[in-house]
């Protein structure tokens, strides 16, 4: 059963499709993975009491016919907060026993192009966090070394694709929260251009944010599967459930063409990165350029108040609706401490409730400079950080939140955005941090803390970003990274 577990959707797709496998036989391998992962993770939340007869019944119609459908047999994580016919708690207390009713719209559509969700994985409480406990299920462990997180707040589901738990996955990101989990946890995940995919049936952090896109998107350990997502979902007219979704297709024509790429490229941020972080920016654009690309120093305007304002349309209301919710729940330890704007006196709530909106013009001023600024510099794609930091210990991310900077803005902006892993922390990254990290406040010296001892071995991923509704462009790209640094690695010189 191992041997299935290994291969990577895109082959799992194939051995469906041919017959060589049963969708049976590859939901019964992946289950049975999945609780021997999340025996040692606690990843996994709910397995899904439906799986089985779903795959019984696709088998039976299907099996040995030339025509099946494009997601045949393939078995799916979900993350908790998409609805699934179960119960979304979001790490809250108070939302056990709540059963949905209906799937997601995104659920519905896997379900009938054949795929299987077989499984739930863990969020933080609330969402709106890039660690990953709650209350409920407690604290999912990073697979590379269980003292540190896997990230969130498709926490959950990061951890069990990179132990081979499951093959494929669905998780949603307002700030990062797909791809900081995939940078922590070594594998591949993609936000796209929002409305790209339905919302309906998706709980968010924050109902009614008007202006920062929560998206879903496909998490999996390689990029080819999620290239394989992407191409069949958009063709499946989303947009008949629901009207909002945009109707857009998979341009095959861009991601195979060969046109040289002018990529842009950037290490700075908020909290400076760890070196291996930055490394991996700089060593990425040299492989890129010894492919033909143009790469160009991208100097984000005025990234700080753009990282201001992506934080602040979070929580347009002020915090009152978290407050609200965590005022009547079971607080997880990590919750406490990052979201202590949340238990601000009510005055400054409201007031911040107020202003907060009101930003409106700020924002749409930023997003028109900073296209302004790509299209200046001639841009097709980006690459920078996707964190400061690796894989960071499990109280730290609410107390290290401007690590996460990296990735917030271009949920505001709505650019499409995707993590590649590409190496690991090695012993002269943690030697170079000794000697070179600046140590000048709390944020840097928990840096320090974090990764100037036993952090060897986690993983390090870099971050591709495009224009919106260029998806295609960034996965391209994507897919151009991730055989630049396998062929690397094939010469043991990563």
């Amino acid at each position: 059963m191992l041997t299935v577990q290994l291969l990577c959707c895109l082959t799992v797709s194939e051995e469906l499709q041919t017959d060589r496998l049963s969708p049976i036989q590859v939901l019964e391998a992946f289950q049975w993975r999945a609780i021997q992962v999340n025996e040692k993770l606690n990843c996994a939340v709910r397995f899904l009491p439906d799986a089985r007869k779903m795959a019984e019944l696709i088998e039976a119609k299907y099996r040995f016919q030339t025509r099946k459908p494009p997601l045949y047999g393939i078995p799916f994580s979900i993350k908790e907060s998409i609805v699934a016919l179960s119960c979304s708690t979001l790490g809250y207390a108070q939302n056990l026993g709540k059963i949905n009713q209906k799937d997601a719209a995104m659920v519905t559509t896997i379900r009938e192009a054949g795929g299987i969700p077989f499984v739930l994985t863990n969020v933080p409480q609330s969402l709106l966090s890039f660690s990953c406990s709650n209350p409920i299920f407690g604290t999912t462990l990073n697979p590379y070394d269980p003292s540190r997180t896997c990230g969130g707040s498709s926490g959950g589901e990061a951890a069990l694709i990179s132990s081979n738990g499951s093959v494929i996955g669905i998780g949603g990101d307002v700030g990062g929260s797909i791809r900081i989990p995939a940078h922590f946890c070594g594998i591949v995940g993609f936000k796209p251009t929002g409305d790209l995919f339905s919302h309906v049936g998706s709980y968010a952090s924050v109902p009614g944010r008007p202006l920062i896109c929560a998206c879903l998107g496909p998490m999996a350990r390689d990029v080819d599967s999620v290239v394989l997502f992407m191409r069949i979902v958009l063709s499946l007219g989303m947009h008949n459930l629901d009207p909002y979704v945009i109707p857009f297709t998979f341009q095959e024509e861009v991601y195979t063409s060969e046109k040289i790429l002018t990529i842009g490229y950037y290490t700075d941020g908020f909290l400076p990165p760890i070196s291996v972080c930055g490394r991996v920016v700089m060593m990425t654009k040299e492989m890129l350029e010894k492919k033909g690309h143009r790469l160009v120093k991208f100097n984000p305007p005025d990234i700080m108040h753009l990282a201001a304002l992506s934080c602040g349309s979070c929580i347009l209301d002020g915090g009152q609706y978290i407050y609200d919710k965590l005022r009547n729940d079971i607080l997880d330890a990590n919750t406490v401490y990052t979201y202590w704007m949340y238990f601000l006196p009510l005055w400054l709530r409201r007031l911040l409730g107020k202003i907060l909106p009101s930003s409106m013009w700020r924002v749409r001023f930023l997003l028109n400079l900073f296209v302004e600024q790509w299209k200046n510099a001639g841009l097709d794609c980006l690459i920078c950080p996707v964190n400061s930091c690796a894989a960071l210990p499990h109280s730290y991310p609410q107390k290290l939140l401007p690590a996460a900077l990296f990735t917030i803005h271009y949920n505001l902006l709505n650019f499409p955005a995707g993590a590649v892993p590409c190496t690991n922390i090695t012993e002269s990254d943690e030697a170079e941090l000794k000697q070179r990290y600046v140590v000048n406040d709390i944020f840097s010296s928990k840096v320090f803390n974090a990764f100037s001892k036993e952090s060897i071995g986690l993983p390090v991923g870099v971050q591709c970003v495009a224009l919106p509704f260029m998806d295609v462009v960034c996965l391209r790209l994507m897919s151009i990274i991730e055989e630049c640094w396998t062929a690397l690695k094939n010469t043991g010189c990563s």
